[in-house]
């Protein structure tokens, strides 16, 4: 059975689309500028030196030139994708199933382009070579960004013997605000105004706040709806692994963890960064996501006067103070009384979408 034709479909127009042949004659010039580009950086790419490089006398230079444009400049087949603001998710699974995306008002939906591992791997080799990460057999795992801020997971075999693969994750250039979310009844005005209420403090005592749910429930986007209400005086520092939030905040500073380099040496922690904000007289501190020892250090200092707020994966408020207690966050009990509100969500499917 099919399950995909239950799916509807994305289409998008090929911008260079090449037979076999041409194909085989693109890949062979491509590799040749790239053989030239090692001793000659600067070497001007154009149609003169495609018909130089051509082992054809009937190529298409033009249509080459456009092709190597693409993929230099952007991330070829799925270039279109990713200019998309209505697409939240962008999956790449292998080179014998079509891209999959995930529309903000459609939902799920299958796309009318494949690549070929090739292809896969030049994504993601270009991703990690712009963040300065390494992927490869001792580290099949990439998470990066890409220059528009979108997250980006790669891997490669040996951990998914089917082949490379890539999930990238959107953000809205224009980001969603409380006013987008109570005009699509995610949230009332009542709930609105109480949100306001919390974080602002009413300049008396801002709540620290856990917003907590599943994968893909929107939880950081209602941390990026709540920190609008946060005071323009206020010094926020924002800890995250990969950068996601998109705060609208002056006075802010945002910090990233970093990976250990090829030798195991230079990793940056979230727990390492938290330590250093203290450091930094924060009055408000924002972690991405909570899930390690980190969450010691946090609600260490949220039991010393400072107020934060962040996010964590769980099913509900319970669980929530379950996962914080126990390994490997290991929250002590007595601290657990630091959170003012958890927040918890649940994604919801429309089944008449």
């Amino acid at each position: 059975m099919n399950q995909n034709k239950n799916l509807k479909t994305y289409k998008i127009k090929e911008n260079v689309k090449l037979r076999n042949e041409q194909e085989m004659e693109y890949l062979s010039i491509k590799d040749k500028i790239i053989q030239l580009q090692v001793n000659t950086p600067d070497i001007t790419i154009d149609e003169t030196l495609i018909g130089r490089l051509s082992n054809d006398k009937d190529t298409d230079v033009k249509k080459i030139l456009k092709k190597l444009k693409l993929d230099s400049e952007g991330y070829g087949k799925i270039n279109d994708l990713l200019k998309d603001d209505q697409l939240e998710e962008i999956m790449i699974i292998n080179d014998k199933n079509p891209v999959y995306v995930y529309h903000r008002r459609e939902g799920m939906m299958i796309t009318n382009i494949t690549l070929n591992n090739n292809e896969i791997r030049q994504i993601i080799e270009k991703t990690a070579n712009q963040v300065q990460r390494k992927i490869d057999k001792q580290t099949p795992l990439l998470d990066a960004r890409l220059p528009d801020g979108s997250r980006i997971n790669a891997t490669i075999p040996p951990i998914t013997p089917d082949g490379p693969t890539l999930t990238i994750r959107k953000f809205k250039k224009t980001p969603i605000t409380i006013f987008d979310l109570i005009r699509t009844n995610t949230v009332s005005t009542h709930l609105a105004a109480f949100l306001w209420m919390i974080v602002e403090g009413m300049n008396a005592y801002s709540s620290n706040i856990i917003i907590a749910g599943g994968t893909g429930s929107g939880k950081t986007t209602t941390l990026n709806c709540i920190c609008s209400f946060i005071p323009p005086y206020e010094r926020v520092i924002t800890i995250e692994d990969t950068l996601e939030l998109q705060i609208n905040h002056d006075h802010i500073i945002r910090c990233e963890t970093r990976p250990p380099n090829i030798e195991n040496k230079g990793e940056i922690t979230m727990d390492m960064l938290l330590k250093n904000s203290l450091r930094q007289r924060p009055d408000k501190i924002i972690v991405g996501e909570v899930r390690s020892k980190e969450a010691n250090t946090l609600f260490g200092a949220l039991n010393t006067g400072h107020s934060g707020m962040g996010t964590l994966h769980s099913n509900s408020s319970h669980e929530t103070i379950t996962r914080l207690n126990n390994p490997p966050m290991n929250v002590p009990k007595i601290m657990i009384n630091s959170i003012d509100f958890i927040i918890m969500q649940k994604r919801l499917y429309n089944n008449k979408k």
